[in-house]
């Protein structure tokens, strides 16, 4: 079977697309597994769901038995031997504590244990982990206005990364008025800070974590400086809220409503914030 991705519109001459061929065999009993690799950060405690299906020549077949044993490492399934269903699929769960290394679950088609699939649970250290920027990292809305979630993606260092579920993901954050008068020493424009938080995300299965941000009911031009981490790597991210000329809500009125808003000063990212004097 060969597999083509076209680029669009599909009006480029000549058009834009790859290629590639998929491989498979198929027989009278197959099965296959539902993601069979999957990353997990060192130390998390977590459900991983663990999802087999049994064809034959590519037909989904039911009510036949699948059992499911750990291999290698530590953990509990919630069942070992599951019937699949009307679909073929037959799921179990793997618990994991603490978990500091590899777990592969095997699952078979039984009686006979023929033929099997393995699932493995990879483990990634705080070291590995990485973090990239999915949505919301640099937005802008009247005060009152919707704002996006912020989200990142926890990931490991190879080369074509992998999500990681479980990473603890530390979002934090200063609520800050900015200042438009210079010191005139040369010094950048610091920000009055009014308020600060934080909170701590576990990564789902597709290595997802979000939050949302709150300029809390501050009037006024505010901004939003906060950070993501996990292990070494971080996520800068900013949230601007001006005050609404005329009761508008929210920039969803394109350019024209962009050139209405006030100018802010640039805060360095490097550049210390101060916390305003008693």
């Amino acid at each position: 079977m060969t597999i083509t991705v076209s680029l669009a519109p599909a009006s480029y001459n000549p058009a834009k697309y790859v290629q590639t061929t998929l491989l498979g065999v198929s027989s009278g009993l197959d099965l296959g597994l539902s993601s069979p690799y999957q990353f997990a950060a060192a130390g998390a405690t977590l459900d991983v769901g663990v999802t087999a299906r049994v064809l034959s020549n590519g037909t989904p077949l039911s009510g036949r038995s699948v059992g499911f044993t750990i291999q290698t490492g530590s953990g509990s399934l919630s069942s070992t031997l599951v019937t699949s269903n009307a679909t073929g699929y037959a799921s179990t769960t793997l618990h994991v504590a603490n978990i500091q290394s590899e777990v592969r679950v095997i699952a078979c088609v039984e009686p006979g244990d023929a033929p099997c699939q393995i699932f493995y649970l990879g483990v990634v250290p705080d070291s590995s982990l990485r973090l990239q920027p999915v949505s919301g990292i640099s937005q802008a809305a009247f005060a009152g206005g919707a704002l996006q979630p912020v989200q990142v993606r926890a990931t490991d260092d190879a080369a074509v990364p992998n999500p990681v579920r479980g990473v603890n993901v530390r979002f934090d954050a200063l609520l800050c008025r900015p200042q438009t008068q210079s010191p005139g020493n040369g010094d950048p424009v610091m920000p009055v800070i009014l308020s600060s938080w934080e909170t701590t995300v576990i990564s789902d299965a597709n290595g997802l974590a979000s939050v949302q941000p709150s300029t809390g009911r501050m009037s006024g031009t505010t901004e939003l400086l906060g950070e993501a981490r996990a292990g070494a790597s971080s996520v800068p991210y900013s949230v601007q809220s001006f005050e609404a000329p005329g009761g508008n809500d929210i920039l969803s009125s394109g350019p024209a409503v962009l050139k209405r808003l006030p100018k802010v000063p640039v805060i360095p990212r490097h550049s210390p914030i101060r916390a305003p004097r008693e």
